[in-house]
């Protein structure tokens, strides 16, 4: 009996550090996390309408200026204007 209760508790633990896992920040969490917060209404609108989108788009953050871009890398390359791609978010 005591083994089936240690199971279950494994089972337990288990099942909840996947669901957390499996859990992925929305586009309105991701903008509002890396947006500049002098414009973080503004860049959040716009973040939340590129992931809708079909191609991805980078957030591209540099100081107070951010704007969205076509990415040319990954999270923390840089952007082609100036500053780093803080998030990449729509498309496939």
């Amino acid at each position: 009996m005591r083994w089936l209760a240690i199971a279950i508790l494994f089972v337990v633990v288990a099942c909840g550090d996947s669901k957390e896992a499996d859990t992925a920040p929305t586009p309105e969490q991701l903008a509002r996390q890396h947006c500049p917060e002098a414009a973080r209404d503004a860049c959040t609108v716009q973040v939340v309408q590129f992931a809708a989108g079909a191609r991805p788009a980078a957030l591209c953050v540099e100081g107070s200026r951010w704007y969205m871009e076509t990415p040319q890398g990954a999270a923390g390359a840089a952007c082609s204007g100036g500053g780093t791609i803080r998030v990449i978010v729509g498309g496939p």
